[in-house]
């Protein structure tokens, strides 16, 4: 029996026709595990890059130095040092000293070898000394004049800070001592301020009374 050319091509459609159907089965099978994996690998990506984000954020903070002779209680105590480390640092830099090295920090705050290791490479110290700025707080000291004078015991921390350049540790104890003495009776009670200086106390009892 012979085939006709019209049955021919009629054969070839219908094959064509399922092998299209198989195909397009074949893709709606295959598609949604593949589109399900790209989402899989798009949050995984987006984790990556989050966490990425986070790693340059610290690297940049850990890298971050801090210059010695500008070290304050916040920056202190970030650095980890206990309140009288900081206590004596802020002093010796307060009196109109600069720090140069490590050897000198770790002699005025007494850290330990260990301890001081673990944040030596978040502190920057001068490159030389610098004599001029040192003689040139020393001055400002001594030429220090203030035309008010205070209650020392309605005065805040602020105008000490401010008005009398008190350092601001040193302006907060004056303020928490007198309210532990529920307000001071004489001028003397301010010598005892844990760590004031002799230049501090003497600043006071000339540009503050008491009622």
């Amino acid at each position: 029996m012979k085939i006709s050319n019209q049955q021919k091509n009629g054969i070839i459609q219908l094959s064509f026709l399922i092998v299209v159907s198989l195909a397009l089965l074949y893709i709606s099978k295959v598609l949604p595990s593949i589109s399900s994996q790209f989402t899989i690998n798009s949050e995984i990506q987006l984790e990556l890059d989050k966490q990425k984000l986070v790693f340059e954020e610290k690297r940049k903070q850990n890298s971050k130095k801090f210059y010695v002779n500008s070290i304050n209680d916040y920056i202190g105590y970030k650095l980890g040092l206990h309140t009288d480390q900081i206590d004596r640092l802020l002093t010796y830099i307060d009196s109109g000293k600069l720090i140069y090295s490590s050897k000198q920090f770790k002699e005025i705050t007494t850290i330990s070898d260990t301890q001081f290791k673990a944040i030596e490479n978040k502190l920057q110290f001068p490159k030389k000394r610098k004599k001029t700025k040192e003689k040139s707080l020393k001055k400002n000291k001594i030429k220090f004049h203030s035309s008010k004078k205070f209650d020392l015991n309605t005065v805040t921390a602020i105008q000490l800070e401010k008005d009398l350049k008190l350092p601001q540790f040193i302006a907060a104890r004056i303020v928490k001592f007198r309210k532990l003495l529920k307000g001071y009776k004489k001028m003397e009670e301010i010598e005892k301020v844990y760590s004031i200086l002799p230049y501090q106390t003497e600043r006071i009892k000339k540009y503050c009374y008491i009622k």
